[in-house]
């Protein structure tokens, strides 16, 4: 609310004070008939007031429930995966205006890619971690190397010292003689060696 001499200016609309007085006794002839000009002035500016506070609420109100809606829908747009997201989508929400989130240029899918790389160390060690149990499976014997003999269902190779030397010659890389023996029986087994 904006006061000069001769205007009021209310919600960017100028208005004379004089015909704001007028229209205002008018509205309520009772009330203002023994009021001077000026008292009539400030309840003409103290209701304008109450109008425009209840105005605000109740555009703030509809919009809080459109950023609901629009929240509501978006989250249930999310794939399955992304759900565990959601707790941490909500509370950086929680910190945005309902203006900032009705803006054209407001994208959920920000605030999902955030939460996304919120947790990116751990999706990393974890990557890591599978990487490296794959790698030690892949080096583990996989044949069973004996001298004789053998348990149901597993069928055992059985070196000769000849082929035992190959072995040793051909995996060098190796620490263990067995993992060496292992895998030349490996490749006996599977007709790579004969």
């Amino acid at each position: 609310m904006v006061l000069t001499e001769d205007e009021v200016s209310i919600e960017g609309h100028v208005l004379n004070k004089e015909k704001l007085i007028a229209a205002y006794r008018e509205l309520d002839p009772e009330t203002t008939e023994e009021i001077s000009d000026d008292g009539v002035l400030k309840l003409a500016i103290k209701d304008a007031e109450v109008e425009i506070r209840k105005r605000q609420e109740l555009k703030a109100s509809e919009t809080v429930k459109v950023v609901d809606e629009k929240t509501e829908e978006y989250f249930k747009g999310i794939n399955t995966a992304d759900k565990k997201y959601v707790p941490e989508i909500k509370e950086i929400l929680r910190k945005y205006s309902p203006q900032a989130i009705l803006d054209p240029s407001f994208d959920f899918n920000d605030l999902m890619r955030w939460a996304k790389g919120g947790d990116v160390e751990a999706r990393v060690k974890e990557a890591e971690e599978r990487g490296y149990k794959r790698g030690i499976e892949s080096i583990k014997p996989k044949t069973p190397v004996s001298a004789g003999g053998g348990s149901s269902g597993t069928k055992v190779v059985t070196l000769n010292e000849s082929e035992k030397k190959r072995a040793r010659e051909m995996f060098k890389a190796y620490e263990k003689e067995e993992d060496m023996y292992a895998e030349y029986a490996d490749l006996k087994k599977s007709g790579h060696i004969k």
